[in-house]
C-alpha cells in the first residue's frame, strides 16, 4: 500500500525503457576487487581488502584538498589514479589542454 492508495488503481505503475546510456543495474564491486562465494548461489561477499592506515587516508585527503584549492586538475587525476588503480578519466579530461599550458586561471 502507498499511503492508503492502491497501486494500479489510484496510482499508475508504468515500466519504461531505459534512456540511452542509462544503466539497468549497478555493479557494487569491480571484477578486480573480487568476491568470495557464500552458501547462497546468488550472494557473494567482497574479498577482504587491505585498508590504508588512518593517517595515510588523512594525508591523502589533505593532498586532494590542496589540489582542489590550486585548481590542479592534472594533479587530481594523478592522485585518483594512484588511489583507485581502475580509475579512468573521462574523455573530456583526456582531451582538454592541461591547466599548466593555459597561461591563466579560468
Amino acid at each position: 500500500r502507498l499511503s492508503g492508495l492502491q497501486p494500479d488503481t489510484d496510482v499508475p505503475i508504468v515500466f519504461g525503457d531505459p534512456e540511452p546510456g542509462e544503466k539497468e543495474h549497478e555493479d557494487l564491486l569491480s571484477a578486480e576487487e573480487g568476491t568470495a562465494a557464500t552458501r547462497h548461489d546468488r550472494i557473494f561477499m567482497a574479498r577482504d581488502t587491505s585498508m590504508a592506515p588512518g593517517n595515510d587516508v588523512i594525508a591523502q585527503v589533505a593532498r586532494l584538498e590542496h589540489l582542489i584549492k590550486t585548481h590542479d586538475v592534472d594533479g587530481l587525476v594523478a592522485v585518483f589514479q594512484q588511489l583507485v588503480p581502475t580509475y579512468q578519466p573521462s574523455t573530456f579530461l583526456l582531451s582538454r589542454q592541461p591547466l599548466s599550458r593555459r597561461g591563466s586561471h579560468e
